[in-house]
């Protein structure tokens, strides 16, 4: 490409072909980055094309090839369209629902928001930190980069968890009213019990989740579909375990009223029943308790880490007895 670009600044190639395959590089550039669809490379290059007869203008080799100027440049331009993109993304869920907009934002839609203070102005000396808005500003000699940088205080708290993944709308009243992240990680957790989730519990739950309850029965069973082989094996050991205590126990009467040859014989049977109690309780030790954190993924269509971080939150959450007395009152309005 580089050739290409200096023969357009020499004239002697047309600018329009060498503008349309820089083009197709720049909107191929955001595909197979975590985050970024086909749409969002379609957006990325709309913001950029701009750019591209500037780039061919300017650029000139010395030691560096066009591509690498070209790279470099892509790098931190998609990193702006990243910030832009999520800013507009919590402008707009706020804007939509005030629940979301305190699990995204900490606060609801209607306040206003706090005003940074000049010590939040911090120049960007690490480029491994997230910017949340780069400004650059110019001043004779060389461009500085500045970034603002909100900083967690008690006016602007940050955001404990994040939005839930699943499309879930809870009921009840207003002031106990779960949140969609709330309600999801309350359905993971839920979910982990397995088959102690009946059928009476989903149908109470399910207004204060926020979903359908059909909906509702057709993961349970489709979680309970994936971990039949495991209930079996455990059931399997189980009935080992109970067999070898009800042996045992067995020999130990025998042996009160054992002659002294008999006893041996009997203390010998003992053994090798302890032994299989010991190995079949160590087996049903072994055997995952309840569907695994992977299975709850995928029956919900969430990501595993989700699952992971839903559980160990909502663990912490129904240690504190304000939401447990939320969680009480909603399910008896049901």
């Amino acid at each position: 490409m580089t050739e290409q670009v200096l023969d357009a600044q020499r004239g002697t190639a047309e600018l329009d072909a060498v503008v349309k395959a820089i083009s197709e590089f720049v909107y191929r550039y955001p595909a197979g980055r975590p985050g970024f669809s086909e749409e969002d490379g379609a957006e990325f290059l709309l913001q950029f094309y701009p750019r591209i007869r500037r780039l061919i203008r300017r650029y000139k080799p010395s030691g560096t090839t066009f591509d690498s100027y070209l790279l470099s440049t892509l790098r931190w331009q998609l990193r702006s369209f990243a910030i832009e993109r999520s800013t507009e993304r919590i402008r707009l869920e706020t804007a939509c629902d005030r629940s979301i907009a305190y699990e995204i934002t900490g606060r609801d839609a209607a306040d206003p928001p706090p005003a940074v203070p000049p010590s939040a102005i911090l120049p960007s000396t690490d480029s491994g930190l997230p910017r949340a808005q780069a400004t650059p500003t110019h001043r004779p000699g060389r461009p500085v980069h500045r970034t603002v940088r909100r900083l967690p205080g008690p006016q602007d708290p940050m955001p404990a968890h994040r939005p839930s993944a699943l499309r879930l709308r809870p009921r009840g009243a207003a002031a106990d009213r779960l949140t969609p992240g709330e309600a999801q990680r309350l359905l993971c957790l839920i979910l982990k019990t397995g088959d102690r989730f009946d059928a009476a519990l989903r149908e109470r739950l399910a207004p204060v989740l926020g979903c359908d309850r059909l909906w509702l029965d057709d993961r349970w069973h489709d979680l309970r579909d994936r971990t039949h082989e495991v209930r079996r094996r455990q059931e399997r050991f189980r009935i080992k375990r109970d067999r070898a205590w009800f042996r045992m126990r067995c020999i130990e009467a025998h042996l009160r009223d054992a002659t002294p040859d008999e006893r041996a014989l009997l203390l010998d049977e003992r053994a090798r029943w302890s032994e299989r109690y010991r190995r079949a309780r160590a087996e049903l030790d072994r055997t995952t308790s309840g569907p695994t954190h992977g299975q709850i993924a995928e029956v919900l269509g969430i990501a595993r880490g989700t699952v992971d971080s839903s559980i160990f939150k909502a663990r912490g959450e129904l240690r504190n007895a304000r939401f447990r007395e939320r969680l009480a009152r909603l399910l008896d309005e049901t």
